[in-house]
């Protein structure tokens, strides 16, 4: 997974899995260093790209994306921890 970082935001790019042949979405989940509450992007992402704003200057957070399709749901891959950048 790769990241583009501003201070209040994260892009974060995917190669796509799998998919045994169906069509698949994305789901982005993510979490802040200062806390255990994990936020889930409520989107059905059909591209292997996403930009999540409204984020802290210079915090940081662990996010993971899980594909899903007809078939079920990934474990997802690796997570990846980013400090965003100060304004």
């Amino acid at each position: 997974m790769a990241k583009t970082l501003t201070a209040t935001s994260v892009t974060l790019t995917w190669q796509p899995g799998f998919s045994g042949g169906e069509s698949q979405w994305y789901v982005i989940s993510y979490r802040s260093k200062d806390t255990s509450t994990i936020i889930q992007i409520p989107d059905e992402i059909r591209e292997e790209q996403y930009t999540i704003d409204g984020l802290d200057p210079f915090q940081e957070y662990t996010f993971t994306v899980c594909s899903s399709n007809t078939l079920g749901k990934s474990e997802g891959g690796p997570a990846i921890t980013v400090t965003t950048l100060r304004e």
